[in-house]
């Protein structure tokens, strides 16, 4: 599963103002989650990603504690079921996931902090594998651009602070299973983990392309285009 999640540092405004993102729980300082994005698919024996699925959610469908909730079960159970989970400054992230859900007082779940303290070498952080890692905010574009898959005049994202870092999320998954489908093609010292993931990612994309104009964007991108038109 790829994985990002937006995240903001809120801080309470007094004498009446507005308290645009204020934790629903605590008049606290802290870093909110305002929503997420996951990429899930399935990975065969022989290293080839099939059965794409989209999901995202952001604060204002449910509210932060919502979001925690449901960000939190997803990664329990694919720790559960041993699945790989793919993030960039993902540590970064899971801290203020596992913060978030400390502050709602959801302490059963337990999918950030399980994650954070055993991976059991199934966790994968692009950034630091493939860039310098040193926690730069512009480090995943940067990485995402070296290989082509950068956008450079982006469509209109939507009206909205929050639903815009939303669907910015779920073009950061999709930019982040690229990258990894180069990482997985050098791990299987194979071409085909490649090829034939960035071919079953284009249709993901394209069967999308009513309700998600701003994923399709992508399909206009350097990299996307190269293996368009590779011969197979």
């Amino acid at each position: 599963m790829i994985l990002d999640i937006a995240t903001r540092v809120e801080v309470p405004r007094r004498g009446g103002a507005e308290r645009q993102y204020r934790s629903p729980v605590r008049s606290l300082v802290c870093e909110g989650i305002v929503a997420f994005a996951m990429l899930e698919f399935e990975l065969d024996e022989e290293g080839l990603c099939s059965s794409f699925s989209l999901e995202s959610m952001d604060r204002r469908m449910a509210g932060e504690s919502a979001v925690v909730v449901k960000a939190e079960r997803k990664l329990a159970a694919l720790l559960k079921n041993e699945g790989a989970l793919i993030m960039y400054h993902g540590r970064r992230d899971l801290a203020a996931l596992r913060l978030a859900a400390l502050r709602h007082f959801h302490f059963s779940i337990g999918g950030a902090v399980n994650w954070l303290i055993d991976a059991q070498g199934r966790y994968f952080d692009l950034v630091t594998m493939l860039a310098s890692g040193t926690g730069e905010e512009d480090e995943f574009s940067d990485l995402v651009a070296r290989f082509g898959g950068g956008l450079k005049s982006p469509q209109t994202m939507p009206v909205g602070p929050v639903r815009r870092e939303r669907v910015t999320a779920e073009v950061n998954v999709v930019q982040a299973m690229m990258v990894y489908l180069h990482l997985l093609a050098e791990i299987r010292r194979s071409f085909q983990p490649l090829s034939h993931g960035m071919m079953a990612l284009t249709d993901f994309i394209s069967s999308r392309s009513s309700s998600s104009p701003h994923l399709v964007q992508l399909l206009e991108t350097e990299v996307f285009k190269t293996f368009d038109t590779i011969p197979f």
